[in-house]
């Protein structure tokens, strides 16, 4: 066996064993779940995540999870908390505390102290009958797990049980509570996630800023409104302002190519007639697929009634 096929076949070996731990912990997943999803939804507080080590980067991806996607979220390392940030939890929080062993003594003494809380405190372990789970009101036991990790100490399998478990745990609360993709995208104003996500009207160029030209209008009247707003298109409206047709750069260069000639020629005459269109309540990234899958530049944007408002372009979104 070559190297490249001992390091693959090494590689395929480690994901199945963390797949056969994940379907492991997914067959014994019971009612104490379901009394997690409850006691979040009926929360009036904040889900508090924490842990020690690996356990507490898995549990501020959980929490990040969360907050994203509807459920007030923080994390607190319970080092942290034990020396002065315990005021971060409240009375009605549920504090959700991650841990293999159920044994590390920073995790057990801050569930201790929150104990003096009114909080509902819960373990994500992977035993059960652990110290810090024998002071928790819920546990989440994902049971005794082998770590993937050839030396068998890594954590590798049993953070990938609680991750995934993280978000069993925030998936299932956003179809309970109906979260939206509007609600969603409220969270996400940033980055191109932000910006796929955001409605059409939010990045479309109003009718000021549009050519807009009657079906009785030259090409050379169009071609002069082209340029002043600057846009890479025309949109032909008959007298109530319906859309009938688009005229491009692309087509203009097409058509002088041919016959200089046509400038004069009315736009009805070389318009597209099926101009694609959007509505600005659709989002930017069902805009964008269809101009990537149309392979055009410009979208006229519409009302319900075919009234053309303005128009998208890609230079806007892209």
């Amino acid at each position: 066996m070559n190297n490249d096929e001992s390091t693959l076949s090494l590689g395929r070996k480690f994901l199945r064993s963390e797949i056969s731990a994940l379907e492991k912990v997914c067959d014994g997943l019971d009612e104490s779940f379901s009394s997690l999803v409850q006691t979040i939804l009926n929360c009036d507080g904040t889900v508090v995540l924490s842990g020690v080590g690996k356990s507490y980067f898995i549990a501020q991806k959980i929490s990040s999870s969360m907050a994203s996607t509807g459920t007030r979220s923080i994390t607190l390392h319970p080092v942290d908390a034990l020396h002065g940030d315990m005021g971060r939890v409240r009375s009605g929080d549920v504090v959700i505390v991650l841990s293999n062993s159920g044994a590390s003594s920073e995790v057990v003494e801050f569930v201790r102290a929150v104990q003096n809380l009114d909080v509902t405190c819960v373990a994500i372990t992977c035993r059960s009958e652990s110290a810090v789970a024998s002071l928790c009101d819920t546990v989440i036991d994902l049971g005794p797990l082998d770590e993937a990790c050839p030396m068998g100490v890594a954590p590798s399998t049993t953070t990938t049980a609680m991750l995934a478990v993280g978000d069993a745990l925030t998936l299932t609360l956003v179809e309970c509570r109906g979260f939206t993709i509007d609600s969603f995208a409220r969270n996400h104003p940033g980055g191109s996630l932000g910006k796929r996500l955001r409605t059409v009207e939010s990045a479309m160029r109003t009718l000021e800023f549009t050519a807009v030209v009657k079906p009785d209008q030259t090409l050379l009247e169009t071609l002069a409104l082209i340029a002043e707003k600057r846009g890479g298109a025309a949109f032909v409206v008959n007298e109530t302002g319906h859309l009938v047709g688009i005229f491009t750069d692309g087509d203009l260069k097409r058509r002088l190519m041919n016959d200089p000639s046509q400038l004069d020629c009315s736009i009805h005459g070389v318009m597209k007639a099926d101009a694609k269109s959007t509505l600005p309540t659709d989002s930017l990234e069902v805009a964008l697929d269809k101009m990537r899958s149309h392979h055009i530049n410009c979208l006229a944007v519409l009302d319900t009634e075919g009234v053309l408002l303005g128009h998208l372009d890609i230079q806007d979104v892209a």
